[in-house]
């Protein structure tokens, strides 16, 4: 294990009470560390971005922020296609902007195909996809893959996530190097 991506966000309040320990515990064991905010369709970008830039430090070598793409655990859209793209720009100009670095759009394959297909191309993705090898629809190559949900690793007591990164070891310090 190289690298983790920790949840430290969601919305335009919510901060995950374990983040701070986390993200620490993590560059104890020398992890390369990124974290991730869970957009959800009920609060502006601007809120969203404003609760991710007050709660993850801006720390050199660390991976770009993420933000986290899905249906699930989210608040009931209740707005046009538009106004979440356009939410999501917000979110993506106001990161990009604080960290200096292209935040990456973490998607499950639904919310790619309903949303982002054609959008936000310059954007690095990290797909999620349990099943198979992600197909995306667009073609556009994925930069991590999240390709189990329920691993374990020594040293966590609950399931967690397992990804890869789609790259070679140059491409991968140029993602943390600021």
């Amino acid at each position: 294990m190289r690298f983790v991506f920790i949840k430290a966000t969601e919305g335009g309040d919510f901060k995950d009470k374990s983040f701070a320990t986390n993200w620490q515990r993590a560059n104890e064991q020398r992890l390369v560390v990124g974290a991730y905010h869970f957009f959800t369709f009920c609060k502006s970008g601007e809120e969203q971005a404003q609760n991710f830039i007050k709660t993850v430090p801006k720390i050199a070598n660390t991976l770009p922020p993420v933000i986290d793409l899905e249906y699930g655990g989210n608040c009931q859209l209740t707005t046009e296609k538009t106004q979440v793209l356009a939410e999501i720009a917000v979110l993506i100009e106001r990161l990009e902007g604080f960290y200096q670095k292209k935040p990456i759009l973490y998607v499950t394959q639904e919310f790619f195909d309903d949303f982002l297909v054609g959008q936000f191309e310059q954007n690095p993705l990290w797909i999620r996809n349990i099943y198979q090898r992600p197909d995306l629809k667009d073609q556009r190559p994925w930069l991590f893959w999240q390709y189990a949900n329920r691993g374990r690793l020594d040293g966590i007591e609950t399931a967690v996530d397992l990804n890869t990164f789609n790259g070679s070891e140059d491409e991968f310090k140029t993602l943390i190097r600021d």
